[in-house]
């Protein structure tokens, strides 16, 4: 089996904690780039310029500290697929790579992909491809764009017509280049400054129009191209993701780099479960065990509604607290025999919000069923024990 070490790449940047992210962002540039944290000499976490994004920073001297992220000590031996399991799970598109407790340099997915991909499979985008787009408008401000990056929890937006047809794409990399670096910034403010002076009124420089920021080279498909095929376009325009288009050039969908990862681990991870449970957070004591063991004994009471098949839940914190407990959102995924559903929720802690998130997949299960079957509410309630999880 291949490992991490033939696909090694250098191409990465090393600061402390106490540097600020202003110094981190002279190093990245796209999704690709990465700086390694460390402290005191020693290995601390990651940092990369969608994190600075999510972190909102806009005080230069904030420090490495505040935003840095937590990631995993790759062994050099590693075997691509457990590779890919710790890509998927921290949430990552680049791993560091150590020797001993030597850091030999990092592994971009692109690589891990490019490397594990069968080139007979049978899958195609239609099957992984995500519909439910969040788009963009080409004369809307960035403003509002930032927004929904943030809201959804997502890295770009397509920015389509009326007509439905795509016309761009913007990234949180290109709101980063544009806005967040240090030299940019500047030339931001002046020019914010040259149209307050000249208009009378203040400007921010988010009140910018999406179609100049907006990168117009698209990479495109259609929804029956194979997996393969995917992932050799994303490789040569050198992108984070493909649109797919109808004969008309009308949107019809996305597939990210993310998606084909989480394929590619549902496939490499098959259990003894009958459905794989596979939990991806940057927070430390989650208690993955506990929350596998409540989806576990979910699965177990609807296993016939259910059938085989993977299920993904992705937790991320907000800033709120009640209690001492943080508020979580969670994304649940899934991908089964006879249910494919996606729910999100919000909850005081990793319990909380897990029987949140089962609350509303029992709910769309029964509703699937209910209109499938065309069963009574009350055949239901007989058939499911819903009074407890």
């Amino acid at each position: 089996m291949q490992t991490v070490k033939e696909l090694i790449r250098e191409d990465h940047e090393t600061l402390n904690t106490t540097q600020t992210t202003s110094e981190a962002l002279k190093h990245l540039e796209s999704s690709k780039d990465l700086v390694v944290v460390i402290e005191d000499g020693s290995y601390k976490g990651v940092i990369t310029a969608e994190q600075v994004f999510r972190h909102e920073v806009t005080n230069q001297g904030q420090k490495i500290n505040a935003v840095y992220k937590s990631a995993p000590k790759v062994a050099i031996d590693t075997e691509l697929p457990e590779a890919l399991r710790l890509l998927y799970e921290d949430d990552l598109k680049i791993i560091p790579i150590f020797d001993d407790d030597r850091l030999v340099g990092v592994v971009h997915l692109n690589d891990v992909l490019d490397a594990v991909i069968n080139e007979e499979t049978d899958i195609r985008a239609e099957d992984i491809m995500s519909t439910k787009m969040v788009s963009a408008d080409p004369d809307e401000a960035i403003k509002q764009v930032m927004g929904k990056l943030r809201n959804h929890k997502i890295t770009r937006v397509p920015v389509v017509d009326h007509t439905g047809k795509p016309q761009g794409i913007i990234s949180v990399y290109d709101i980063v280049r544009k806005f967040h670096k240090p030299q940019d910034k500047q030339e931001a403010s002046e020019r914010n400054q040259a149209r307050t002076s000249l208009h009378g009124e203040k400007h921010s420089p988010f009140d910018v129009e999406v179609k100049s920021v907006m990168q117009r080279d698209l990479t495109t498909a259609h929804s029956n191209t194979k997996l393969p095929s995917i992932i050799n376009l994303m490789h040569d325009d050198d992108v984070g993701s493909v649109l797919l288009v109808d004969d008309e050039n009308r949107l019809e969908g996305i597939i990210t780099r993310r998606d084909i990862l989480n394929q590619l681990v549902q496939e490499y991870h098959e259990s003894d479960r009958t459905v794989d449970i596979n939990i991806a957070t940057n927070i430390d004591n989650i208690g993955r065990d506990e929350l596998t063991t409540m989806i576990a004994n979910f699965v177990e009471k609807f296993q016939n509604s259910i059938g085989h098949g993977h299920i993904n839940l992705h937790v991320s914190r907000h800033k709120e607290r009640r209690g001492g407990q943080s508020l979580l959102y969670g994304r649940l995924h899934v991908r089964c025999q006879k249910a494919k559903h996606h729910v999100t929720a919000e909850g005081y802690g990793p319990r909380h919000l897990t029987r949140n998130l089962l609350r509303k997949l029992r709910t769309l299960i029964l509703k699937h069923h209910q209109d499938q079957q065309q069963v009574s509410t009350a055949e239901y309630f007989e058939h499911f024990d819903i009074t407890s999880l």
